[in-house]
């Protein structure tokens, strides 16, 4: 089911009209009818007003089509080996995949550590919204994928700027992209749930 069918049927499970709905979110009644419509989406953190307000998970709202292991096993970084570094944390992803709005990835590597830890299920989102500073799933080129915080590159690192790819993990050294089309922003992480240990 659709974002806009989970939306509109919760919606009414719950008694809530449009205009509640829309105060609560701070937007316009016809931005939740475009949304109940299938002809707009909300931001993420709209997203997460939206939930809690019908008292309901994202995973409730979003149609989550597919579960993606991403599997980067982690190596031991070497001064020299730098580039098979980088080449480990890159990974593909079916190419039905990619047209989807939502995914639900299990994050297999530890680079992102300590924000992210493998086993982590993230919930990516694709906004269209400006990449910089938010932690994203990306695609190159050549059809590699990775998750990485994107950033614009600082002038100093080189003259065209471009994006950093940074990893969390100090084992990880930050990946500069110089030519920002050359990459495709798959969508952002919008929430995290870590499995419990007992």
């Amino acid at each position: 089911m659709s974002f806009s069918d989970q939306l509109k049927r919760i919606r009414k499970a719950k008694g809530i009209s449009q205009l509640q709905l829309a105060q609560v979110a701070g937007v316009s009644q016809q931005a939740v009818a475009k949304w109940e419509g299938g002809n707009a989406s909300p931001d993420p953190d709209t997203l997460c007003l939206l939930a809690a307000r019908l008292t309901c998970s994202l995973e409730d709202l979003l149609d989550y089509s597919s579960v993606v292991a991403l599997h980067n096993p982690p190596l031991q970084q070497t001064s020299r080996d730098l580039l098979s570094l980088n080449d480990a944390l890159f990974f593909e992803l079916p190419a039905e995949l990619l047209q989807l709005h939502n995914l639900q990835l299990t994050l297999r590597q530890d680079s992102m550590e300590p924000v992210y830890k493998a086993g982590d299920l993230l919930h990516i989102v694709k906004t269209g919204l400006d990449p910089d500073g938010k932690d994203c799933l990306v695609r190159t080129d050549q059809g590699a994928c990775v998750f990485a915080r994107v950033e614009k590159a600082n002038p100093g690192v080189s003259e065209s700027g471009g994006l950093l790819l940074r990893f969390f993990n100090p084992r990880y050294r930050c990946i500069h992209v110089p030519d920002a089309a050359a990459l495709q922003i798959l969508g952002e992480a919008i929430e995290l749930r870590r499995p419990v240990s007992c």
